[in-house]
């Protein structure tokens, strides 16, 4: 019934021989703008959701030199695409997809997870304006590569390698189809990717225009020149490698307070009377929603000095404290809308300066494998389009341990934020606020700044925006204190519905802690839930759910209607039916934010 990736080759051909299927249109490689990593082959990724959601496929490129597997180039775009999930079955990891999301309005996406199995593939995104499809009794996703480019003559066919197994080769077409109806065996001919469009990146895309400029540095392990341009776009440095004096060069080495990326193939350098202008593939927003008001991040390789001098080992960071000195080199920034008016940042904040960049969530809790390195506290990478809180700076961060100063970046990767709302840029015809689309950075003082990334910010969630106007940059590490399950004023309502309710978390309440309107409804025997909560909770749920044991708790067949309230009380009401049942019912009234 399904189509295993890791099937034999002999069987695989057989498949591909069925599953045959020409491709329309004329999307090649050259319209992709999302590209990922670096080196001479070329593989392009397209995912089709096959849902009403349009565009309904999309397509990214990842460049590599030596070896590669089709499961690779999936986590490099996870890697480096914030909006982009995937998950793997259970029973099937590295080899088989269950779900596929992405957050297709640049504003953070939430989902609650479903599980394989008939009853159980129930999950879903919260803002309906997202991608998410997941299934393996239901529906599930069909692997295909390539012959030749399908939308430029080629033809797409069932996948002949294993996702993990098999080595990608330059030029490589890989796609990934959602078969909703099990039309037809083995994901069905209809559903093959249809032509995509260009995924969006979150960083700069294209290179404008690139000035050395004077004084241009060399990498202390090959002497190569921090000259290339395109190590500004995408996403920044997540590891590095070793300096090969104290850790080899072949080890690599997460990105942390005191170890920036430092090599030639990551940063680009602008010397004396030099430029360097990027530009991104849409423009960057003002958006009122961007987490502490800023805009877009420049990453570069800024740094703090060890305690007591000395180098960075790679070992726990625990061990390791940091001084409040921070080694930078200022950059000035100026943004522009078609890229020849430009706005400068005459005053600051600098490129190349506080804060550095982080690679990975500081996690010994859940350690990620990372091939070279025995890694016991590093976690997945952060995130490089949400800001650290600007009310942090160097004196928040001396005296502490690599591990202390990782925590306080959060999920944040660092870097310089910028907010553009000082600037005199006119507002944007449609989105009516101000936006730019090129970005320049050129020297400004004695040093010449690096580049690794620059990132457009995403909207901050609306739980998320909530825990920065109620808590500070400390307690927001503290599951504890800031988390949706913690009650940190005691009054007996957790942080989750203070949220929903428009309350304060830190300030006890001693009215009605949640109301909710229980009735019959007479024409259909339903019992009604009526509550009110806040109108743009788009991450976080109520479910409604009934039990009949104490045991099982569900929500089958419950109906929700939902109302807005006046324009201006930001509220909305819902009604929650739970059908009528001839044994006793209990019903509960559950937060959910994933």
């Amino acid at each position: 019934m399904k189509s295993y990736l890791t099937a034999p080759a002999a069987f695989a051909s057989v498949i591909s021989t069925w599953f045959a299927v020409a491709a329309k249109a004329d999307f090649s490689s050259s319209d992709v703008t999302y590209w990922i990593g670096s080196g001479t082959n070329e593989a392009i990724l397209v995912v089709d959701w096959n849902d009403e959601i349009a565009p309904r496929s999309l397509a990214w490129g990842v460049r590599w030199n030596g070896n590669i597997t089709g499961a690779e180039i999936m986590d490099q775009v996870r890697e480096s695409d914030t909006k982009f999930r995937y998950r793997y079955h259970p029973a099937f990891q590295g080899s088989a997809l269950y779900a596929i999301g992405y957050d297709a309005e640049y504003d953070r996406m939430t989902v609650l997870e479903g599980q394989p199995g008939p009853q159980t593939e129930t999950g879903f995104a919260f803002d309906p304006s997202d991608h998410y499809r997941e299934g393996w009794f239901s529906g599930f996703w069909s692997f295909w590569e390539g012959a030749g480019a399908p939308f430029q003559g080629g033809t797409w066919q069932k996948a002949t390698m294993g996702l993990s197994s098999g080595t990608v080769t330059n030029g490589t077409w890989l796609g990934w189809g959602y078969d909703d109806d099990f039309s037809s065996n083995m994901g069905g001919l209809e559903d093959a990717p249809e032509e995509p469009t260009a995924a969006r990146s979150e960083y700069a895309t294209r290179v404008v225009e690139y000035i050395s400029g004077s004084g241009i540095g060399f990498d202390t392990i090959d002497l190569a020149p921090f000259d290339d341009p395109l190590n500004a776009l995408g996403r920044p440095t997540i590891d590095t490698t070793g300096e090969g004096i104290f850790v080899p060069e072949t080890n690599p080495v997460p990105v942390v307070a005191v170890s920036p990326p430092f090599r030639a193939f990551e940063l680009v350098s602008v010397g004396g009377g030099g430029r360097l202008t990027l530009a991104f593939d849409h423009p960057v927003l003002d958006e009122p929603d961007n987490p502490f008001g800023i805009d877009v991040i420049v990453y570069g390789n800024a740094f703090f000095n060890i305690e007591g001098g000395g180098s960075w080992l790679n070992g726990n960071p625990s061990n390791t404290t940091i001084t409040g000195v921070v080694e930078s080199e200022p950059g000035l920034v100026s943004v522009s809308q078609d890229g020849t008016n430009w706005f400068s940042l005459a005053g600051g904040p600098f490129a190349d300066t506080f804060a550095p960049t982080l690679g990975r969530q500081f996690a010994p809790d859940q350690p990620v494998s990372i091939p070279g390195m025995a890694n016991a506290w590093w976690g997945s990478p952060t995130d490089p389009t949400f800001p650290l809180d600007p009310s942090v700076d160097a004196t928040d961060i001396a005296g502490k341990t690599v591990a202390q100063a990782a925590r306080l970046f959060g999920e944040s990767s660092g870097g310089t934020g910028f907010d553009i709302a000082p600037l005199a840029l006119p507002q944007h015809p449609v989105e009516g606020v101000k936006w730019f689309q090129f970005i320049r950075i050129e020297r400004n003082g004695l040093f010449n700044p690096e580049v690794d990334a620059v990132a457009d910010v995403a909207p901050g969630l609306p739980y998320s925006l909530w825990q920065i106007s109620h808590f500070n940059p400390t307690n927001r590490t503290q599951p504890l204190i800031s988390g949706g399950g913690a009650d940190p004023d005691d009054d007996l309502l957790v942080n989750l519905f203070e949220f929903l309710t428009g309350r304060d978390p830190n300030s006890a309440d001693a009215g009605p802690l949640f109301e909710a309107t229980v009735s019959c409804n007479p024409t259909s025997s339903a019992l009604e839930v009526t509550y009110t909560i806040r109108e743009d909770a788009r991450d976080t749920r109520i479910l409604v759910e009934y039990t009949e044991d104490m045991v099982v708790w569900s929500t089958d067949g419950i109906d929700q209607s939902f109302s807005s309230n006046a324009p201006t009380s930001g509220t909305q009401t819902v009604t929650a039916r739970v059908p009528a049942a001839t044994n006793h019912r209990t019903v509960r009234l559950r937060g959910v934010r994933p």
